[in-house]
């Protein structure tokens, strides 16, 4: 059954925004008393559809529906070159991302005038709610405005990583018995096609995140949140963690 994010709630009704209201007319062609389920801060709704001159769904029960990660991940991605970026966005919000950071790293080869960041921030945010609303999230992800280097450390959560490619392979163990432990929120730290300087490392350590490696192979900078998302997603949703893979 066909998911929406509601953007107003009134006594026992939801509204929607113009572009669902037109999926749900033009696309889907819905008519009333259809079916749906609606998300509203955080909660899932089934409702039945009433269309008149606005779109409207009244709620018929709420339900326990959770797809959420059981911590929240908080993504600290420097800026990429391209549509990479985009990519990432996307991809992270279906594996159940929670914030999504972007970071301006000192080897970011791409670098965003201010007066179009907010345009930028903008396309991304509109890109994780499409990717929120494909994949059943219960909660929207949120893209924050571009963040410095010290602005990070607002960021930190239970357990704070960098996915860092010097990193002894020793690390990969480490990561796999960190994530053995339940958190409530996680942040993961992700550099640039150019990697992080050192200076950026050391500032990110000094400020009790832990470098770790994500294997043998050097992975391009757009596929190691991705690989980094599923891996812990896994873990955390694999239920017990006393259990060897």
């Amino acid at each position: 059954m066909r998911q929406y994010f509601a953007v107003n709630k009134e006594g026992d009704y939801f509204t929607f925004n113009e572009g669902d209201d037109h999926h749900i007319l033009n696309v889907l062609r819905l008519k009333n008393n259809d079916e749906i389920y609606v998300n509203y801060e955080s909660k899932t709704y089934l409702c039945t559809l009433e269309i008149s001159e606005q779109v409207k769904a009244l709620i018929s029960s709420e339900t326990n529906i959770d797809n959420e990660l059981p911590s929240k991940i908080n993504l600290v991605y420097a800026l990429v070159k391209g549509d990479k970026f985009d990519l990432v966005v996307q991809k992270t919000s279906e594996l159940g991302v929670s914030r999504i950071i972007p970071f301006d790293a000192k080897r970011s080869v791409v670098k965003i005038d201010k007066k179009k960041q907010d345009a930028k921030v903008a396309r991304w945010q509109k890109i994780a709610i499409e990717a929120c609303k494909q994949s059943n999230r219960s909660s929207l992800v949120e893209v924050t405005s571009i963040a410095t280097l010290k602005e990070l450390v607002k960021y930190k959560s239970e357990l704070n990583l960098i996915a860092y490619e010097s990193a002894s392979e020793v690390n990969t163990s480490i990561l796999y018995s960190l994530l053995k432990k339940q958190y409530n929120d996680i942040t993961l730290v992700v550099g640039p096609e150019g990697g992080f300087s050192e200076s950026e490392v050391e500032f990110l350590k000094d400020n009790d995140f832990i470098e770790v490696s994500l294997g043998k192979r050097i992975l391009r900078s757009e596929t190691a949140p991705i690989y980094l998302l599923s891996v812990i997603s896994f873990m955390l949703e694999r239920g017990s963690n006393d259990e060897e893979i």
